[in-house]
């Protein structure tokens, strides 16, 4: 037996569906509200978008809006698998997790293609807080789950 298979062998796939299902919606409704309501006019203009932009943008929003949720049910999938199989069984833990995900991952991606793109510090700050409330909010509602 290799090592990869003494992984995988503990690595288990059985996840709490409903929380995923809970999880994914609510990171969807966040975005709304993120994009749609708090820092619309913001987020628009720090990344240079016209009202023409804008309306292109809207043209295509039915599709933007199912690849945003499928983004949302995967995240939601990958931290559930995560936290099924390093234990997590809080609200709390799972919050952790979510933050710890964003700080090592999302964030430092994000802010290098920000800063190779040219992007002002704000576009970044929008779209990060966006992820960083997205993962808590998962990671919260999955561990609580457990």
């Amino acid at each position: 037996m290799t090592g990869e298979d003494v992984v995988m062998a503990s690595f288990t796939f059985e996840i709490p569906v409903w929380a995923v299902i809970i999880a994914a919606v609510t990171s969807f409704i966040i975005g709304g509200i993120w994009y749609g309501v708090l820092f619309a006019k913001s987020w628009a203009s720090l990344n240079g978008h016209d009202e023409e932009a804008l309306k292109k943008m809207a043209e295509s929003q039915g599709r933007n809006l199912a690849v945003f949720f499928v983004c949302d049910i995967v995240m939601a999938l990958v931290l559930s698998l995560l936290a099924v199989n390093l234990g997590v069984v809080s609200a709390g833990q799972g919050a952790f997790l979510g933050a710890m995900l964003w700080l090592g991952i999302s964030a430092t991606i994000r802010l290098s293609k920000n800063t190779a793109n040219g992007k002002p510090i704000g576009a970044y700050l929008i779209d990060a807080s966006h992820e960083f409330a997205s993962l808590v909010t998962i990671g919260l509602i999955v561990g609580a789950w457990q």
